[in-house]
């Protein structure tokens, strides 16, 4: 019975034991869920609730862009909750431009990045340039926007192409001939599990987190503005790509240049795709590729709402809030100052100025009224 009496003790003190740890856990549980409950329920700091004024209730990112200051305060209150204990989950984003040369652009890239920060994410996001070696005097305003700077040569020249066609030709074609091929690097940027691979004349009015979660490799939309109309896959648009890195899929893009089986009339491998302008770098080899040579792991996207240039009619009735990326390509750049004829353009060049004028507040610039002729335009650099 002594025996007996031992053991009924031991355990007794294990099943305390463990009621005491339970308890503790719960506690604890509910001492989390309430700094959790009360810190969503804060107001916003008072700067933010004076972006919030000027941004207004009803632009297209009503939803999504509560905030902007910085990565840190600029989540989405719906995305609070997930940023904060959900760490499991979150992916390392690259946004990313490509710069080929210097030039005046950088306004574009300050609001573009700025755009990014004001709607946050659920992941951790950066914001880099794949730069070429010949850029110099780009680079300290880059760094000075906090945009990293990844310096790489053109994945390939065109006197190492074999096909005598493109090797002849691909220096002359779309806006940049074979340095537009810089955007290939994008897929050698393995320390991030995505790559939001944009032109600086872009901007972003709408969280993409939600395409982050799609498990195909590359994610576009087609340039159907650009299209023969009679071959059998319509060029990609260069300016807006979702990807995840891949070296693999880097080397079997620059064999493909390499061999350089591009021919007259018919495009890549003869396979009507890329016959038009530009066709021989980004928007016809990304096109062929994930057509032809991986067609199971890409997402086209609705052309009308991601990266939306307006540049077919079926797009001009397109509601400004169901926007989520903005090309500034059919509808000029904000910065050139141009009379527009089309609703929805005056409506994307307002967000545009919406984001320069909170770009200018947060950085205690002069806020700049939005332009109409060339001359009264003032450059941020």
């Amino acid at each position: 019975m002594a025996s007996s009496g031992v053991k009924e003790n031991d355990g007794a003190a294990a099943k305390r034991a463990r009621l005491w740890r339970l308890a503790a856990a719960a506690l604890l549980g509910l001492t989390l869920l309430s700094l959790a409950t009360a810190w969503t329920e804060l107001p916003p700091p008072p700067q933010q609730q004076q972006q919030q004024q000027r941004l207004g209730a009803g632009g297209p990112a009503a939803a999504a862009r509560t905030a902007l200051a910085g990565p840190g305060l600029a989540l989405d209150a719906s995305l609070r909750g997930v940023a904060a204990s959900d760490d499991f989950n979150r992916l390392k984003i690259a946004f990313a431009v490509t710069i080929t040369k210097d030039g005046k652009y950088l306004d574009g890239a300050a609001v573009l990045k700025h755009s990014v920060d004001m709607l946050g994410s659920a992941h951790d996001v950066s914001f880099v340039a794949i730069v070429h070696p010949s850029v110099t005097t780009t680079r300290p305003a880059l760094r000075e926007l906090g945009i990293e700077i990844l310096e790489y040569p053109e994945p390939i020249t065109s006197a190492e192409i074999q096909g005598k066609h493109l090797r002849e030709t691909i220096d002359k074609s779309g806006c940049c001939g074979v340095l537009e091929l810089l955007k290939l690097r994008a897929f050698q940027l393995t320390a991030y599990d995505r790559v939001v691979l944009l032109d600086m004349d872009t901007l972003i009015v709408q969280s993409l987190d939600h395409l982050f979660d799609f498990p195909e490799e590359m994610l576009f939309t087609y340039d159907h503005a650009m299209d023969s109309g009679h071959s059998a896959a319509p060029p990609v648009q260069g300016g807006f790509m979702v990807l995840r890195p891949s070296v693999k899929t880097f080397e079997r893009l620059v064999d493909i240049v390499r061999e350089g089986d591009f021919r007259p009339g018919s495009g890549w491998a003869g396979q009507n795709i890329g016959w038009c302008w530009g066709g021989q770098t980004i928007q016809g080899l990304i096109s062929y590729y994930y057509n032809r040579v991986d067609p199971d792991n890409k997402r086209v996207l609705d052309y009308c709402r991601y990266n939306a240039m307006v540049s077919t009619k079926n797009c001009e009735e397109t509601p400004i809030s169901e926007v989520i990326s903005i090309h500034f390509t059919v509808c000029q750049k904000p910065w050139e100052c141009r009379k527009l004829e089309k609703p929805l353009c005056n409506e994307m060049h307002a967000e545009w100025w919406k984001v320069r004028r909170n770009f200018e507040q947060a950085h205690g610039l002069p806020v700049s009224p939005p332009c109409k002729r060339r001359s009264d335009y003032r450059p941020l650099f």
